[in-house]
């Protein structure tokens, strides 16, 4: 055992263990890093970004220096072809409008303030990577032990909790100097991200890894650490301004009571509910007795809307769908990828039938592999931390809908984490089958 796996003992029921190898903890270090999306590199890409590059690299260089198996599924293989196809034809013969339609489309995105992309091959690279490369470098960075898993968790809800406890201290004033264009004009906060929905999808993605925290806590102190990490992550997501935020919160906290359920006593169900109508009602009374209306929070925005940003919405989502039925095999093109504010209506649009089969296939096939495996996974550590991995894959998709979150690495980590469990777990179920029993010796004759 080692250090990290003793010291964690004495705070976790499930012991933590250091990264393996050197592409672990590279890319441990993308994972604390990758929420904060503003830290950047340079012009055109993050620290999280580049440290998960690295790590592939540095993955890929061990696999074959250790004569290791490098995992592919074909089901990727499938999703490059129909995301490409789709670029190509788009290339090649693409289905343009008559000029009259074309030329109005065009000046409604541009009054709409839409940047209007007249290549699709910036776009269809990010897509690509995000759906196709970077599951297969997942893969690559396969860690050896549920332990590593639990400590790159850890990792990654870290790096959310940092950012969002910076913009809590930039908004409450403790923290001066930080040029945030968003809160001085729009009074909502992007704190460490690019936009205040960045901001707010980190952190809600932090809430599950909190809640594991919480849950596997042995004593009084991690737990209360976990509900200061949840206080200060729910500010930030107030401060962000995002509703979107709040609705996925609420998404995901009925997925992991339902995920969770059968591991929940029956007498202990009651009270988990009440539990939570309580921590709500609490909330909304101590949130009304401080006076909290801030002109851009979630709350305020939920309540009283938003007409700028409500009008903009429904006007592009009137111009992908008028894009998507002029070409609804392959798509407009990708140079329409960022239009619409629903991820799903964006793949139709710029990718077509083809391009979303492509997409729902990729996003898709880990939670398929998570499903496979669940007879597989026996105890309740295992479980708490799939289904952790499964509440944030689920909160992505419901994201989806209001946000385009497709171009990022971000999102797209609980669905890595959830291929690395998944392969872990088959992995282990091959080693352990039973030897067949020999067949009995017969003589001859």
């Amino acid at each position: 055992m080692n250090s990290l796996e003793s010291r964690s003992g004495l705070w976790l029921k499930s012991p933590l263990q250091l990264p393996t190898s050197l592409s672990s903890w590279v890319f441990a270090a993308a994972l604390f890093m990758n929420p904060m999306t503003g830290v950047r590199l340079g012009t055109a890409m993050s620290y999280g970004d580049f440290l998960f590059a690295a790590a592939g690299v540095i993955g890929l260089g061990e696999r074959v220096f250790n004569r290791e198996r490098i995992y592919f599924f074909a089901v990727y293989l499938i999703a490059a072809i129909l995301i490409t196809l789709s670029y190509v034809a788009n290339k090649v013969a693409p289905e343009q409008m008559s000029a009259y339609e074309y030329i109005q489309f065009v000046n409604s995105c541009i009054d709409n303030h839409v940047d209007v992309e007249f290549s699709q091959t910036p776009n269809f690279r990010i897509i690509f990577a995000s759906l196709i490369i970077f599951p297969q470098a997942f893969l690559l960075l396969r860690p050896r032990s549920l332990g590593e898993v639990r400590t790159l968790i850890y990792f990654w809800t870290a790096g959310a909790v940092y950012g969002a406890t910076f913009a809590v201290l930039v908004c409450m004033g403790f923290i001066s100097g930080h040029e945030d264009y968003f809160w001085t004009v729009l009074h909502r906060a992007r704190g460490l991200t690019a936009h205040p929905n960045a901001m707010a999808l980190a952190s809600t993605l932090a809430l599950p890894g909190i809640l594991m925290l919480f849950l596997e806590a042995k004593s009084l102190v991690p737990k209360l650490i976990a509900v200061a990490c949840a206080l200060v992550t729910w500010r930030s997501i107030n401060y962000s301004g995002s509703r979107t935020a709040l609705y996925t919160s609420l998404a995901m906290a009925l997925a992991i009571f339902v995920l969770m359920y059968r591991d929940v006593p029956p007498k202990m169900r009651f009270r988990v509910i009440g539990a939570a109508v309580l921590a709500v009602i609490g909330y909304m009374l101590l949130k009304y007795g401080m006076g909290d209306a801030e002109r851009g929070s979630a709350f305020a925005r939920l309540e009283t809307g938003s007409v700028v940003s409500d009008t903009i919405r429904a006007t592009n989502r009137e111009i992908a769908t008028t894009g998507f039925m002029n070409a609804p095999i392959f798509g407009q093109g990708y140079q329409w990828l960022r239009v619409a504010h629903n991820m799903y209506l964006q793949m139709l649009h710029s990718a077509g039938i083809f391009g979303l089969a492509g997409f729902m296939l990729a996003m898709t096939f880990p939670l398929y592999m998570a499903w496979r495996t669940d007879s597989l996974v026996q105890d309740f550590s295992g479980r708490l931390m799939r289904n952790i991995l499964l509440t944030a894959a689920f909160g992505v998709l419901v994201w989806g809908w209001a946000q385009p979150n497709i171009n990022a690495l971000n999102p797209t980590i609980p669905f890595g984490l959830l291929l690395y469990l998944s392969v872990m777990r088959l992995g282990f179920s091959k080693q352990q089958l039973p030897l067949a029993p020999a067949a009995p010796y017969l003589p001859a004759g």
